[in-house]
């Protein structure tokens, strides 16, 4: 196996620089953003449905080959704590789970390294590919803060049982949210965007190499649950809530192509959601 991965031929832009040329999210958004800030970035539902449309037009079979791992258990999951943007260190559990997921990647090869903007997520993936013996230069991992797990506003690192009924109901919702966090349409209205900047990054990667970019994503369960929901062109809500991502497993979207619009919420009460979050 090619320790340094797949390899590029000098003339040929980097994939760090393919990354930047079609990621729109602003370079300077280094630091985990508040629900508020998000709000003032996040494009407006119908101008990402526009920009899907000609994206759709323009990229013709051009697909990705994903593979997504979810951060390992962390000393809040062991707590049964809420977590969201509150960041928290892996326990031995949580090492041990990133080693064996390791070893159902041995062999393989990545273009493009993804994590959220938290360390739980960068600590499980660079333990999983140690542990899977691959080596990936430090120039191919990228940070995403749209990926993040969803904010739980001012019940991060709160325990779950502590939350009356009537809260926890929130726990899973497109319109309510908890106090100073995010609601689930604002994830969603995350994803969306970052979809749509992956697959442009997908169209000028086939373009130079003529095969499908090799992503690895390493993120987590809420972000994961929604996004596998758009993969996977599910219509119905109640199934999406129930999605779950395993800890210490790999999930894999072979030749990807561009899926197809959201059908489980329109347009509209996207955007009413995100708005009166």
């Amino acid at each position: 196996m090619n320790e340094e991965g797949p390899q590029f031929e000098q003339e040929r832009i980097s994939i760090r620089e393919l990354w930047e040329s079609a990621s729109t999210l602003s370079k300077n958004l280094e630091d985990i953003p508040t629900p508020d800030i998000l709000r003032e970035i996040l494009p407006k539902i119908e101008y990402l449905y526009q920009q899907y449309l000609k994206l759709k037009e323009e990229i013709g079979k051009t697909a990705i080959d994903f593979s997504f791992i979810r951060h390992t258990q962390t000393t809040h999951n062991e707590a049964k704590k809420f977590t969201g943007t509150v960041d928290a260190e892996l326990t031995e559990k949580g090492y041990e789970q990133a080693q064996a997921m390791g070893k159902n990647l041995e062999g393989e090869e990545f273009d493009l390294v993804v994590r959220s903007g938290l360390s739980r997520t960068d600590v499980t993936v660079r333990e999983t590919l140690k542990s899977a013996g691959i080596e990936i230069p430090e120039e191919r991992f990228v940070i995403d803060q749209r990926i993040n797990e969803r904010c739980y506003g001012e019940y991060g690192g709160q325990k779950k049982d502590s939350l009356a009924a009537e809260e926890k109901a929130k726990g899973f919702s497109y319109g309510r949210f908890f106090p100073g966090g995010e609601n689930y349409s604002m994830v969603l209205g995350k994803l969306i965007w970052f979809l749509n900047d992956v697959y442009k990054l997908a169209q000028k990667f086939q373009e130079q190499n003529n095969r499908p970019i090799k992503i690895l994503v390493s993120g987590h369960n809420g972000s994961f649950r929604m996004l596998f929901g758009i993969l996977d062109e599910i219509k119905d809500r109640e199934e999406i809530r129930k999605k779950k991502t395993p800890q210490a497993e790999v999930i894999r979207y072979s030749n990807q192509q561009l899926p197809n619009w959201p059908k489980f919420i329109s347009n509209e009460e996207l955007q009413n959601n995100i708005d009166t979050n």
